[in-house]
């Protein structure tokens, strides 16, 4: 599943994971049929999805909730409102991400792509007046500073990311690779 309802699943099983462990140490035998019938599993539903924590063998109710001969001893009900707090905040994390997936990449990709202009050099002989496009202010804290590449360059105060875009095009012009 792709998008929103597939981020609700993946959170879903996140924290389903996180109440079937505690369940299982909640557990009040360290062995046999009841520890390992628990299970959790998750399932698309309209609007959104359900998950469900069960414990598969038969004599599972009567330790969860007792008998008349036999004093209650909870392990899937207290795991469960124990980690209500941390499936929600799976849930929410993997909605997040899944919202902002595609400005991450674009904004990873930016930083790359910056990443990669950082080391660029700039001609010591550049005459930062000829420029035509830079600001007045850029041409001449520019020409002040003379950095010796890119990144330097991006970094003078009073330089912005549009002086920087201009000064990448004439490099690119006079054979420098962009």
């Amino acid at each position: 599943m792709d998008g929103l309802p597939g981020a609700c699943a993946a959170g879903l099983d996140e924290g389903l994971a996180g109440m079937l462990d505690g369940a299982r140490r909640l557990c009040p035998v360290e062995t046999g049929d009841l520890k390992t019938s628990l299970s959790a599993r998750s399932e698309a539903v309209a609007g959104g999805a359900e998950g469900t924590v069960t414990a598969g063998a038969a004599h599972a109710v009567y330790v969860e909730l007792g008998t008349s001969r036999m004093a209650a001893r909870p392990f899937l009900l207290p795991a469960c409102q124990a980690e209500r707090g941390a499936l929600l905040a799976a849930v929410a994390r993997a909605v997040n991400e899944s919202r902002y997936a595609g400005y991450l990449s674009r904004a990873e990709k930016a930083a790359r792509d910056l990443e990669r202009l950082e080391d660029m050099p700039v001609p010591a002989d550049i005459d930062y007046a000829a420029l035509s496009g830079l600001r007045l202010e850029a041409r001449e804290k520019l020409a002040r500073v003379r950095p010796i590449n890119v990144g330097q360059a991006a970094r003078v105060r009073g330089v912005t990311p549009a002086d920087v875009n201009v000064l990448l095009l004439h490099i690119a012009r006079r054979g420098g690779s962009v």
